[in-house]
């Protein structure tokens, strides 16, 4: 090095990077050499340029595209600056939030699978205490305690589609229901009035939600939709 110029072999190994990327950054005029020879034509870097380096490289490590990067660069105004990083960082929260609600679905699948797995045998009655619960639901448009299990998800893939188009970031189908009264149940006349599913509590306000308070709740279970009418009359036997 002389007179603090870097050949770009010299400026590669510096900062640990290669001779493509600067090649890349010099054609999209984000780092070029600050020298060129003018009897050899051969360019050279001030190593003061190792801090634009730096600041390309912070930069892309935030996830900025090297456009975005550039114009960064171009502009010498700190209120377009704080302007632009302002909204990097807000598109950064809502990915992080993205990122929680991923995060609690892991979980809630987890927890879910792990009861499956433990589950009582089939045809068992118990009580059990579900903690507070927040529900979406519709209003079933047909009677899926008269019809097949593919009735039920196809009444779930509506659902689905409704949901994708409002503020709900995901759909946990594994937690979908179908409800009747209480007076169809006691009669035995079965009768599907809602469909839904469990959301998370920060929806509870969301239209279509309703908050179910915590209690002890009468269960059986099973695992043949067919005989759905079988052991929704054990289980009102069992409750009377």
């Amino acid at each position: 090095m002389k007179n603090n110029r870097l050949s770009i072999g010299q400026m590669a190994k510096l900062n640990h990077t290669t001779l493509a990327t600067l090649r890349l950054y010099d054609k999209m005029g984000l780092l070029s050499p600050a020298y060129t020879n003018p009897e050899t034509g051969y360019r050279y870097y001030d190593v003061t340029q190792c801090a634009t380096f730096h600041l390309i490289q912070n930069n892309k490590n935030l996830n900025m595209s090297l456009k975005d990067i550039k114009s960064i660069l171009d502009q010498s105004d700190f209120h377009y600056l704080l302007d632009f990083y302002d909204k990097k960082m807000a598109d950064l929260e809502k990915e992080l939030a993205v990122l929680q609600q991923k995060r609690r679905t892991l979980k809630k699948i987890m927890e879910w699978t792990d009861f499956y797995q433990h589950r009582p045998p089939v045809g068992t009655f118990s009580l059990i205490y579900l903690p507070k619960r927040c529900l979406y639901t519709m209003p079933a448009d047909r009677n899926y305690f008269q019809e097949d299990f593919g009735s039920f998800i196809y009444g779930l893939s509506k659902m689905e589609t409704i949901l994708q188009n409002t503020e709900f970031p995901m759909v946990y189908l594994y937690t979908a229901f179908v409800s009747m009264t209480k007076e169809d149940f006691l009669r035995g006349t079965y009768r599907a009035e809602s469909l839904g599913i469990q959301v998370s509590d920060e929806y509870q306000s969301h239209p279509g939600v309703e908050v179910q308070g915590s209690g002890m709740k009468a269960c059986i279970y099973f695992d043949d939709f067919t005989k759905v009418h079988e052991y929704l009359d054990k289980l009102r036997g069992c409750c009377e």
